[in-house]
């Protein structure tokens, strides 16, 4: 019973209502047993008064027991300086059980006095000493029977023991289903969205509906629809990446075999005569090598450890060139490719997985400037303390927002509409695996700058 919010709610509620009635109850006893004392100590300074006015101060015994029953008191003593004058009751009077001066107690006090009484009940007779009114005395004294006291308050103790537990059902059910109202059911209805979002996260239909409130379960709600979104699209994205590669697992066997067969040919053309067919054959075995080399590796993506470098030294300038030919840039075209990199340098890295880098980065560029038809893309090099720094420079329209917010994440960072951005992903992942970096130097609309910053110290 205890194991949800709504049942502790409600024992929480109850408990301390109930405190704060126990609270109020306690004083209000000893409130009515104080004023119930002075009541009776007032009528019995009247019942006295009433004595000293008729003839000799003295009345019938009639009489004298009528203003005593009226006054509900046994006896009625005035003090006034040392004197102490009997004025109603027996010369005699009964022993008291107890004594209580009203005019120096605490509150403290009457509230154990009346617990005490509740609690053990009447004793007998008590003498109850307070202040005279009027001014007929210093002090008035009266005999009263406790059983009329006791029998009044607890009548009254019972009468707002009622009331207060009434009172404590009804603004606990009241404030029961107001927090239930506002902030239990809310809160359940939260717990039980995550947990069915939990058994079937790519079910987009159990992603919460955020209500319209504007406190903190609202904006709960709004962050956990968020989250579910982001959750549910990962899980397709990688779905759908797994299905990759298990297509390209199915293919990747007789792609190979293809390009095998492609290579031997292009071999025999590399024996042709012709200076052009020899020099284009080149060019077409060099491609054909790298496109078996990225197909056996397709499936690693995603594996880091995979990517195993072989660095060598190597112009850079030539695979520059060649950077350049992949993009099949036609004779009229009016975007230029521009390498700058003077054939004579030496970079210590492994040249394909460069190749790739560059191409990837290059290609991106193309892509970029092909609606305008026109622009330039540009492959320099730079000195960096320890670091040579190979810079891919274009004058296109710069990245998208998107693309510099999720730079590098692969299917978040492309900078195109429907790419994949795993181009800038495999980028970052060839240059990591080699100790360097990629950073995106500059994104405007005039252009854009990715710099590739590679140790050149390594191997030399």
């Amino acid at each position: 019973m205890l194991r949800n919010l709504s049942s502790k709610l409600l024992i929480l509620t109850v408990g301390f209502v109930m405190l704060a009635e126990v609270m109020i109850f306690v004083p209000s006893i000893a409130i009515y047993r104080a004023n119930w004392l002075e009541d009776h100590l007032a009528s019995g300074q009247i019942a006295g008064l009433a004595l000293e006015a008729s003839p000799q101060s003295m009345v019938s015994v009639e009489l004298e027991e009528e203003l005593l029953a009226n006054a509900r008191v046994s006896g009625v003593m005035l003090n006034r300086g040392e004197s102490r004058i009997l004025m109603l009751g027996k010369e005699a009077p009964e022993p008291t059980a107890a004594s209580y001066d009203l005019r120096s107690g605490t509150f403290g006090g009457l509230m154990a006095d009346a617990l005490t009484l509740i609690f053990r009940g009447p004793e007998g007779t008590i003498e109850v000493t307070g202040a005279a009114v009027l001014e007929a005395g210093e002090y008035v004294s009266i005999l009263v029977d406790e059983a009329f006291l006791y029998n009044d308050l607890t009548d009254y103790a019972r009468t707002l023991l009622l009331m207060s537990i009434a009172i404590t059902i009804a603004t606990a059910i009241s404030l029961y289903f107001a927090m239930a109202y506002l902030f239990i059911r809310p809160m359940e209805n939260l717990t039980q969205k995550m947990v069915e979002f939990s058994q079937k996260p790519e079910d987009i239909s159990r992603i919460i509906k955020p209500s319209d409130r504007n406190d903190e379960i609202g904006t709960a709600e709004h962050e956990l629809k968020v989250m579910q979104e982001e959750i549910s699209q990962a899980l397709v994205q990688k779905t759908r990446l797994a299905n990759l590669g298990q297509a390209m697992a199915r293919i990747n066997h007789d792609l190979r075999n293809i390009l095998t067969t492609v290579h031997l040919v292009s071999g025999r053309l590399s024996q042709s005569d012709d200076p052009r067919v020899q020099n284009l054959s080149g060019t077409l075995m060099s491609g054909i090598e790298r496109a078996i080399d990225m197909c056996t590796q397709t499936l690693s993506y995603g594996k880091p450890q995979n990517i195993i470098p072989r660095p060598i030294l190597f112009e850079l300038g030539p695979i520059a060139d060649e950077v350049g030919n992949s993009l099949s840039l036609n004779e009229g075209s009016d975007i230029r490719f521009i390498n700058r990199v003077p054939h004579d340098f030496q970079l210590y890295a492994d040249p394909d997985q460069i190749f790739r880098a560059l191409t990837n980065l290059a290609r991106n560029a193309y892509e970029a400037m092909e609606d305008e038809g026109e622009g330039t893309i540009t492959i320099s090099l730079a000195m960096e303390n320890d670091f040579d720094v190979v810079v891919v420079e274009d004058t296109g329209p710069g990245l998208p927002e998107k693309a510099r917010e999720f730079l590098f994440e692969p299917f978040q960072g492309s900078t195109r509409q429907g790419g994949t951005g795993l181009g800038l992903a495999n980028v970052k992942e060839v240059i990591a695996a080699h100790g360097g970096e990629v950073r995106l130097e500059k994104s405007e609309s005039t252009g854009t700058i990715f710099c590739l910053a590679l140790p050149h110290d390594k191997g030399k």
